[in-house]
């Protein structure tokens, strides 16, 4: 009778359809840029960039760069995780915070607080509220 001693224990279950490996949700950003480009949406690990051109930069290696929004700017240091050619001249790339220069958490907080999303379903509440109000 053959034993079962031999089966590996950590079986890896399908992902779903669409299911990631994120570890934070995104928010999209809008008037959000960094040296590379256009930031399209931020966590609290990192930045997604569209850029026009393929980087030079190592994949892992750390470097500096100035991220500019409505709300101010700042210095951080940030290593490149991945790249993704997305069309002619088209590039995204996920870059990983490291380190944020000062007044950096203050800016990426407030960034944060005016998200799209937030901003659309805020709307719509306040829509709802005051048709209520004329309704009733």
């Amino acid at each position: 009778m053959a034993t079962l001693r031999n089966i590996e224990k950590n079986i890896e279950l399908p992902k779903k359809k669409g299911e990631e490996d994120r570890r934070f949700g995104r928010l999209r950003c809008l008037d959000v840029n960094c040296d590379l480009g256009p930031v399209v949406n931020i966590s609290a690990a990192g930045l997604r960039v569209r850029c026009r051109h393929k980087p030079i930069i190592a994949p892992g290696q750390p470097f500096a760069m100035e991220v500019s929004s409505t709300f101010g700017r700042f210095r951080a240091a940030a290593k490149l995780a991945w790249i993704q050619k997305c069309g002619w001249f088209k590039y995204e790339l996920g870059l990983e915070i490291v380190e944020v220069g000062p007044g950096g958490q203050e800016i990426l907080a407030q960034i944060a607080r005016s998200a799209p999303s937030e901003a659309f379903c805020l709307s719509h509440s306040l829509a709802d509220e005051q048709n209520q109000k004329r309704a009733g």
